[in-house]
C-alpha cells in the first residue's frame, strides 16, 4: 500500500437511467387521412430514451395500420376489433432532438382518436429488453443483461381509469371516457428475470401489458 493512502472498501455504483419527462395527448379528432404526430415531452434532452404507449379508435374494422413511423422501432403490438378496429402499439427511440411520432392509420384510414403517453428516461442508452404483450393485467416477466435497468410498464383497458402495479411509479395516465392508459416505471439494480408486474386493474376490462427495460 502506498503511505498516506488509505484503503476504502466504497465501490461507486452508477445511479442508472431514470424518469426525466412525460407528456400525453387525450383525444385528437382527425378526419383528414394524414394520422396523428405526437411531440417528445417539455425537457426532453438528445440521448434520452423515449418510449411511446398508443391506442388508436378507427371507425372502421377495415382499416389497415400504418407502418412503424421513421425512426422509431416498434416494440408492442395488438389489434383490438371488439368495439371496430382499433391499434395498440409501444414504440421507442433514442431523442435527437426532431422527435415527433408522425403515425398514419393506412390506406383505409378515415377518421379517429388517439390516446397516447410518452415518457423520456435520462442516463440510458437504449432498450435492453422489450417483452412480449399479454392480453390481460399481468404483463410477462423480461430477463435484463445488465444492471442497473428501468423498467417500464404499459397497460391499456376498457375503462376509465387503469391502474400501474404496486411496485410501480405511476408516470402519466391517459384517460377518456371507457378507455384509459398508464407508464410506469421502476428502478432494477441487479440483472436477470424480473417477474411479472400486475396491475390492480381487472384482468377482464384491461386489453394490453407490456415491460420494457431500458439501460
Amino acid at each position: 500500500m502506498i503511505p498516506g493512502i488509505v484503503a476504502s472498501s466504497h465501490v461507486e455504483v452508477a445511479s442508472g437511467p431514470t424518469f426525466r419527462a412525460a407528456s400525453s395527448t387525450t383525444t385528437i379528432t382527425n378526419t383528414s387521412g394524414n394520422g396523428f404526430t405526437l411531440t417528445a415531452p417539455t425537457g426532453t434532452t438528445v440521448g434520452d430514451v423515449l418510449i411511446v404507449q398508443m391506442f388508436v379508435e378507427i371507425d372502421s374494422k377495415s382499416g389497415v395500420v400504418g407502418t412503424t413511423p421513421a425512426g422509431w422501432t416498434q416494440r408492442g403490438t395488438g389489434d383490438d376489433t371488439q368495439y371496430g378496429f382499433l391499434p395498440w402499439r409501444t414504440f421507442s427511440r433514442v431523442a435527437t432532438g426532431t422527435d415527433s411520432l408522425v403515425w398514419s392509420g393506412g390506406a383505409n384510414w378515415t377518421g379517429g382518436t388517439l390516446q397516447t403517453a410518452m415518457i423520456a428516461i435520462s442516463g440510458a442508452t437504449a432498450v435492453d429488453v422489450a417483452g412480449s404483450v399479454a392480453t390481460n393485467a399481468t404483463a410477462p416477466s423480461v430477463t435484463t443483461t445488465t444492471a442497473p435497468t428501468l423498467l417500464v410498464g404499459t397497460y391499456f383497458a376498457f375503462v376509465n381509469s387503469t391502474a400501474p402495479p404496486a411496485s410501480m411509479t405511476s408516470r402519466v395516465t391517459v384517460t377518456r371516457i371507457g378507455a384509459s392508459i398508464v407508464m410506469a416505471t421502476e428502478s432494477l439494480a441487479a440483472s436477470g428475470a424480473t417477474g411479472t408486474r400486475v396491475s390492480p386493474t381487472a384482468s377482464v376490462q384491461l386489453r394490453y401489458s407490456q415491460l420494457i427495460a431500458v439501460k
